[in-house]
């Protein structure tokens, strides 16, 4: 099965440069809808004020940070099946656990490539991105 190409990212993450760089890789698999946020904070009000297909978050952010956002995103029990992938520095064994735990559907350690963030999210939307 194919993803949809028109299924909406909220891409979540304190430095702008990342984000547009997540957008460029995410557009040159021809996906275009995407909305931003620099903190949990926003992501959050974002997200109550949209419909969105899919998240990917950054760990460490001021405000609101992504442990913090997944917690509150988890606990509301209006998004428990809303995948949202990790995208972060932290990368021992203990923080992949800590982030599956709090909710995280799945995980990337930056730095990352192209092709990482496009398996993962095949595995977090159980598709092919083709």
């Amino acid at each position: 099965m194919s993803i949809d190409k028109d299924m909406k990212f909220l891409i979540v993450d304190d430095n702008q440069s990342i984000r547009q760089i997540i957008a460029d890789i995410l557009r040159a698999a021809n996906f275009h809808n995407f909305t931003f946020a620099e903190d949990g904070k926003i992501a959050w009000k974002k997200l109550n004020n949209d419909t969105l297909d899919c998240i990917i978050l950054d760990w460490d952010m001021p405000v609101m940070n992504g442990m913090e956002f997944l917690d509150t995103l988890r606990d509301s029990g209006r998004y428990d099946d809303l995948p949202v992938l990790m995208l972060t520095a932290h990368s021992t064994k203990e923080d992949v656990v800590s982030a599956i735990q709090h909710g995280a559907t799945n995980y990337v350690v930056k730095p990352f490539t192209p092709d990482t963030l496009f398996k993962k999210l095949e595995l977090v939307l159980g598709g092919k991105i083709t």
